[in-house]
């Protein structure tokens, strides 16, 4: 995919999901499954710009007087200082040219933004935001803002932390240990679970993905070899296999 086709399809996928209830990450998945000509590194790059929108639509539409998905993707470029001209050039599978209104609103200055807009949040929740967190909530709001950091939960039948976190390292993947999981590391938020999916530790199961507040869970747990534990409202059944493991695979889980 040419860098325009791909500012395209984060314009198609967003304005799909204007009208879907369905959750961002189940559709991309069904997006690219039906989608197979993109490859990793379109899909990552498309994926981006869409949680890149998502995470500060409203500031997106303030600055662009919009809410479409065209104005939303044009601000978040603007926001990278992207060449925008050069990508709505209207080559082939890339989008149309700018128009006479899009262009004003690029040199427009707007006028600084309230507070729920600025820190990417609901105005109806503004009175609980401050009697909640006082001086404190544009640092707490901002702190949402960015990507966050990504767990891993080591699977301690395959692989000790100390042994992930060498190999990791080795990839020159920044990981640190969790402070509240004994199996649990950390990735920096610039990594892309794309890239550490590609690890030869990934595809040998010497780590799963797993926040560290699940990790957590887990371990109060205090599940031993042979036990029996009852996992209500399993999900996926993440917090069972981190079980699993910590029993050494001996027991009894029921996952429902």
């Amino acid at each position: 995919m040419t860098p325009a086709a791909r500012v395209q399809a984060a314009i198609d996928i967003l304005g799909v999901l204007q009208t879907s209830n369905q959750a961002a990450d189940k559709f991309l998945r069904e997006w690219w499954s039906a989608r197979r000509f993109a490859g990793s590194k379109d899909r990552a790059a498309v994926s981006e710009c869409v949680y890149a929108v998502l995470r500060r639509r409203a500031s997106f539409a303030w600055r662009m007087q919009s809410e479409s998905a065209r104005a939303l993707v044009i601000a978040s470029l603007l926001a990278e200082d992207a060449n925008i001209d050069m990508l709505f050039d209207g080559t082939p599978y890339g989008p149309a040219v700018l128009t006479d209104e899009e262009r004003a609103s690029i040199a427009a200055t707007p006028a600084e933004p309230p507070a729920h807009v600025r820190d990417e949040y609901p105005e109806w929740l503004h009175g609980e935001l401050v009697r909640g967190l006082g001086d404190n909530l544009q640092t707490e709001m901002e702190a949402m803002l960015g990507r966050a950091a990504i767990d891993l939960r080591v699977n301690s039948l395959k692989a000790q932390r100390d042994e992930v976190l060498e190999g990791l390292r080795s990839l020159s993947i920044a990981a640190e240990p969790l402070p509240l999981s004994p199996w649990g590391i950390r990735i920096a938020p610039d990594q892309k679970i794309s890239s550490l999916q590609q690890t030869e530790l990934f595809k040998t199961g010497a780590f799963e993905f797993q926040d560290e507040g699940s990790q957590r869970v887990c371990a109060l747990c205090e599940a031993k070899p042979g036990g029996r534990v009852l996992d209500l409202a399993a999900g996926a059944g993440g917090k069972a296999l981190a079980l699993a493991a910590a029993m050494e695979n001996t027991g009894e889980i029921l996952a429902t």
